[in-house]
């Protein structure tokens, strides 16, 4: 027997098609394009609903902390609860704690 048999292949590199090159009449190319399609979008969605969910959850808090009282804190508001206005640095109107043992 002549010549070499090789056992094994790896494919270290694969470069895609580009889009524009696939003809969307043809069965194959079509097929590629769908795949090619779906491996770029996916990944773009589920970054945009991570997102969205993420201002969702900021928009959330924000609205708790307005119904208990109290703006955000980058924005100033009343204070927390049971804090008194000494928590933001003075003013009149808070709740005072007595000094002292008792």
């Amino acid at each position: 027997m002549n010549g070499i048999t090789v056992e094994s292949v790896a494919i270290v590199h694969l470069d895609p098609t580009d889009k524009n090159a696939l003809d969307p009449n043809n069965v194959f190319d079509a097929e590629g394009l769908k795949l090619i399609t779906d491996a770029t979008e996916r990944p773009r969605k589920e970054k945009n609903e991570i997102q969205r969910n993420a201002e969702r959850a900021i928009k959330d808090v924000e609205t708790d902390i307005a119904r208990c009282g109290e703006g955000p804190p980058d924005r100033g508001g009343a204070p927390v609860e049971g804090r008194g206005d000494r928590a933001r640095g003075g003013g009149a109107g808070g709740a005072r704690r007595p000094r002292g043992g008792g």
